[in-house]
């Protein structure tokens, strides 16, 4: 009914007009319901936006080159497994000039028995480079590892190895910073670099890296061991 027009009922009688109608209240809601529904509709807009960006990322990830795991499994699980089981013994045999390679080479051959299914490895073992020294005093182990296809492979590996000991001169509380310099892709899909740890079994994302370069990874993990 409109609030202005006067119909008769069933009985003939004329319906009564509301004695008070506040027109400006009246307004006031329809302007609230305006911009609410306003609201709405831009929330709509956003999510659809951001559905489309979402969904033109996920195709420029799905559009890279597909390949091997090799890369991915020595810097993230071969290696990391290795040294968060024994970290002493895992530094003492890539210090060692006389056992490194060995010791390398059969982690390879676990990761080969791993990955060959996936593809051939684009690399191999004596492809990746090591430099060991201090990082803020740590003995450290860096990984240059070849170039990354992918997003989540890395460009560089730094270990890092904290240590107290007790009174008898023996190693307590071993602790292990395990860093990656990791390929990423920014929204608009240009490559960008992303710098992660790993503790445990977790994966952690500390945001855009510097450059993948062994003197800027060197600092990024300065930075870290300070925090």
């Amino acid at each position: 009914m409109s609030w202005f027009s006067k119909k008769s009922d069933s009985s003939g009688e004329t319906p009564k007009t509301p004695e008070t109608i506040d027109l400006n209240a009246k307004m006031d809601e329809l302007q609230k319901a305006a911009e609410e529904l306003e609201n709405l509709q831009a929330a709509h807009n956003a999510g659809a936006a951001d559905a489309e960006d979402d969904k033109d990322f996920i195709e420029k990830l799905l559009a890279e080159p597909r390949g091997s795991r090799h890369h991915y499994e020595i810097a993230h699980c071969a290696l990391r497994e290795m040294c968060f089981a024994d970290p002493l013994y895992f530094f003492s045999m890539i210090y060692n000039d006389e056992n490194r390679d060995d010791f390398l080479q059969r982690i390879w051959e676990i990761v080969c028995e791993q990955c060959d299914h996936t593809g051939p490895a684009p690399f191999d073992i004596t492809d990746l480079g090591l430099t060991s020294g201090r990082v803020k005093g740590l003995s450290s182990i860096i990984v240059s590892m070849p170039p990354p296809a992918r997003t989540g492979e890395a460009y560089f590996v730094g270990i890092s190895l904290a240590m107290q000991l007790d009174e008898d001169e023996q190693p307590k509380d071993v602790n292990v910073t395990y860093l990656t310099l990791e390929k990423g892709k920014e929204m608009d899909g240009s490559d960008c670099t992303v710098l992660c740890a790993w503790e445990g079994e977790e994966h952690l994302n500390h945001g855009n890296g510097p450059e993948p370069t062994l003197e800027a990874f060197v600092g990024a993990m300065e930075e870290m061991i300070e925090r």
